[in-house]
């Protein structure tokens, strides 16, 4: 069994094997590829395939994945909680001698 060890720039290290390699033990390449492993294949004249699990968003139609905003929007917050939130966090980073305090009617920092 080639096979050969591929470090990238990230100091990831793959499994790289050849496609005759794979063809003959694929079974076991897929179970490592699901277990985690990151496989590459490579074949003739240079060409090289790296081998991942599908996942959900990688078979779910651009429409699907697009025309579904509603989780997104009952998470999402106004601008205004957003700028009451990170006034806040300021004031918990300022020193206690700063006495700054929010207020909600004018919604401005004092």
């Amino acid at each position: 069994m080639p096979k050969f060890a591929h470090v990238t720039n990230s100091l990831n290290i793959m499994l790289t094997i050849t496609a005759r390699e794979f063809k003959a033990n694929q079974q076991h390449y897929l179970d490592q590829v699901d277990a985690g492993e990151e496989l590459i294949v490579e074949r003739s004249q240079g060409r090289s395939y790296m081998v991942v699990p599908v996942t959900e968003t990688d078979v779910m139609s651009e429409t699907e994945y697009i025309m579904k905003p509603d989780e997104d929007l009952r998470r999402a917050i106004s601008i205004d909680e957003l700028i009451q939130g990170v006034k806040m966090d300021i004031h918990e980073i300022l020193p206690t001698e700063s006495k700054m305090y929010w207020c909600n009617t004018c919604k401005k920092l004092f």
